[in-house]
């Protein structure tokens, strides 16, 4: 039962930050363009397709979604924490909009908590 709880919280934390990055592409690609030296169009378009891929992994295969889950995660919080030493000031923006402020500490423990989920789906499934 836990399991399954966890594995629609993923899904619906993985979904929801795909769609809320499709309602507004340009203001996607531009939070990762200040971020890495890699044209951001191709870099987006992987990472939108990775958290859809985790959502429905999560339905279809949990094991391969929750560790695909944890590597997304993995890097997320590898960025969002070099963000945060090199006091860039960018917005987070891993909700499209809804996060339009620099990370937070905050940020870097929901990820955690969301990794530990990730971890216990693939590992119980």
């Amino acid at each position: 039962m836990y399991i399954g709880t966890a594995q629609i919280i993923l899904a619906a934390v993985f979904a929801s930050a795909a769609m809320l990055k499709l309602i507004d592409i340009e203001m996607s690609q531009r939070a990762l363009a200040g971020r890495f030296a890699l044209p951001s169009a191709p870099l987006l378009a992987v990472l939108i397709a990775s958290e859809i891929a985790v959502a429905l992994l999560m339905a279809v295969s949990p094991t391969v979604g929750g560790y695909l889950a944890v590597l997304l995660l993995t890097i997320f919080t590898v960025v969002l924490a070099d963000d945060r030493r090199k006091q860039r000031g960018l917005p987070c923006r891993c909700f499209g909009r809804v996060t339009a402020e620099p990370p937070k500490l905050t940020d870097l423990a929901r990820n955690f908590g969301l990794m530990a989920l990730a971890l216990l789906v693939a590992l119980a499934s």
